[in-house]
């Protein structure tokens, strides 16, 4: 069995069982509030084992002793202090549907996921691939939430095939996170949401941070010669950080890589056996039937971990609530070098 937090989030004599979720669906409606419990109590039991006396034989043994101390210690404690983050988080989360005038030429869907209680931290603009909806990305949002960090996705209005236009994409979610409130945000995006995140958090003086999940650049001319997110990032002053695929034409074999070289604060990994489809959640056959990809080493449960553990560490840490996220990204930490030590991630 895959260990949860691969390793050594928990390296003790214990185990863990992964607890599932309930329904997680959200609503349409655009006045409705939903509450979802993404919570799970976990308790410990111990057994007493009675207590060992030792019988008197009347054999004085004082200046005889040959006994050996065969006591085995058995506390092997090591626990590393980060939790799997793959699991749902501790907070429940209240979801809310609405449709919002972006510009004159988008008025689309959003859904926002609140963690009730959490601290006050900047909240998360999360972005579908190419030709896809917001509802390729909810599952993934809802468990960042559970987290406490606030999530919204939208439906982008011109990342499809008869309307592709990534820089006024850009511009409407800077108009989105306008609309939440403004602030402190981090702008993340799967495939090619993901360069219209860098392209957003460019123009967004408020950004602290943005995320790649399998980005794929975007070639403003037919030679495919000149990429907007390779032009726009070295001009970021803020952490762009990715988890990428195996390299396949879905993903433009590695181009969104490209990306993370020029940026002045970057970090890219490859998370082994991903496939496109694996950075969405929910994914569906549309995705399945043209990108998915062979399990050699890994499940795709276990893909799925890697990528939630990595992600949400990220969010955690840019946000501010959970610093020690940082650990499952840099070298030398026990969390980056257990991920890297069972191959289930390396550096591109």
């Amino acid at each position: 069995m895959y260990p949860k937090l691969l390793l050594a989030i928990v390296l003790t004599t214990g185990c863990n069982s992964k607890v599932e979720g309930g329904d997680n669906s959200t609503q349409t409606d655009t006045s409705e509030t939903t509450a979802t419990d993404t919570g799970s109590d976990t308790s410990v039991s111990t057994t007493d084992t009675g207590d060992v006396t030792s019988e008197d034989t009347g054999v004085d043994t004082q200046d005889t002793d040959t006994s050996t101390d065969t006591t085995t210690d058995t506390d092997t404690d090591t626990t590393v202090n980060t939790p799997d983050l793959s699991f749902p988080g501790p907070y429940n989360v209240l979801t809310t549907s609405e449709s919002v005038a972006l510009s004159d030429s988008c008025t689309t869907d959003t859904i926002t996921n609140i963690p009730e209680g959490a601290p006050d931290a900047a909240h998360v603009i999360l972005s579908h691939g190419f030709s896809r909806n917001q509802g390729n990305m909810v599952d993934m949002a809802a468990h960042w939430a559970s987290w406490g960090v606030s999530v919204s996705t939208v439906t982008l209005c011109h990342n499809w095939l008869l309307n592709n236009d990534p820089d006024q994409d850009a511009v409407d979610l800077v108009s989105f996170s306008d609309y939440l409130g403004g602030g402190p945000v981090i702008y993340a995006g799967q495939s090619s949401g993901g360069v219209r995140s860098v392209m957003a958090g460019a123009l967004d003086v408020d950004t602290v941070a943005i995320l790649g999940l399998d980005l794929v650049d975007y070639a403003e001319d037919f030679f495919g010669e000149n990429y907007v997110g390779q032009a726009t990032a070295p001009g970021v002053n803020v952490p762009i950080f990715g988890v990428h695929g195996e390299s396949t034409d879905c993903n433009g074999s590695d181009i969104g890589l490209g990306v993370y070289d020029v940026a002045r604060n970057s970090v890219a990994l490859r998370i082994t056996d991903a496939d496109h489809c694996d950075f969405e959640s929910p994914t569906d056959v549309l995705c399945t039937a043209l990108c998915q990809g062979s399990n050699n080493s890994f499940t795709e449960e276990e893909i799925a971990d890697t990528i939630l553990n990595l992600t949400t560490a990220f969010l955690l840490w840019q946000t501010g609530l959970d610093t020690a996220g940082e650990d499952f990204w840099n070298e030398g930490e026990a969390a980056y070098e257990a991920l890297i030590n069972m191959g289930a991630v390396s550096v591109p």
